[in-house]
């Protein structure tokens, strides 16, 4: 048991209690989580540029060279101002839950 944990520390970098709720075990890890982990951007970001008559913007590379699927499009907020307020409450205290330590 001992052995499976460490395996899962050093694959992973945390380990889940089966006898804790997935929240429990998620809060548990984040909190033991390397701040380098979350605050480093990958470093080997490549795409090709085929754009002739337009350049993209200067910083594209950044969700460019993380897959196909981003798209860079101006964030369009939706009508209920409730909601909007809501989803940015949640997303700053997300981002300091994981960028400081406890």
């Amino acid at each position: 048991n001992e052995a499976a944990i460490q395996r899962c520390k050093a694959t992973y970098g945390f380990a889940s209690n089966p006898s804790h709720s997935n929240i429990k075990n998620f809060n548990h890890a984040i909190r033991n989580i390397k701040d380098s982990l979350i605050t480093t951007q990958p470093t080997n970001l490549a795409f090709h540029n085929l754009c002739t008559s337009t350049q993209p913007p200067k910083n594209a590379n950044r969700l460019l060279g993380l897959n196909l699927k981003y798209c860079i499009a101006a964030a369009t907020p939706k009508p209920d101002l409730k909601n909007t307020i809501g989803k940015l409450v949640k997303a700053v205290r997300t981002q300091h839950l994981l960028t400081t330590k406890k």
